[in-house]
């Protein structure tokens, strides 16, 4: 686990144990005093904050492990529309008209459009 997730993660947790306790956490901070309200909805607000970030990282995590499964699919059919079109889109990049894809179209008309091991002329 990267040490900046890790590190997240305990600050997360370090942050629920500040969190009043009880079966209605939200019920328990509704009924406190004005003061102890104020501090659980801080907490809350910094337990949120904390959150987005490890969603965040592994999110990204995810995608970057997801991009070399694209890569290692490309390798193995450097052709397939499906595989490296996906991996345009989980860039962010155009499918359709986008340079990258227009440069795969090129490739695949200079191969013989192939399609499932055959070549049309």
């Amino acid at each position: 686990m990267p040490e900046e997730l890790r590190r997240l993660m305990l600050q997360y947790i370090e942050l629920g144990r500040l969190l009043p306790r009880g079966d209605d956490v939200a019920m328990d901070i509704a009924l406190a005093d004005e003061r102890t309200r104020a501090s659980a909805e801080l907490l809350l607000s910094e337990m949120r904050k904390v959150e987005a970030e490890i969603d965040g990282m592994l999110a990204a995590a995810r995608t970057e492990a997801a991009l070399a499964q694209f890569d290692r699919a490309a390798a193995d059919a450097p052709l397939d529309f499906t595989v490296r079109r996906a991996r345009l889109a989980l860039e962010g990049k155009d499918t359709f008209l986008g340079e990258e894809f227009l440069e795969l179209w090129t490739e695949w008309e200079a191969a013989g459009r192939p399609y499932y091991g055959r070549t049309n002329p």
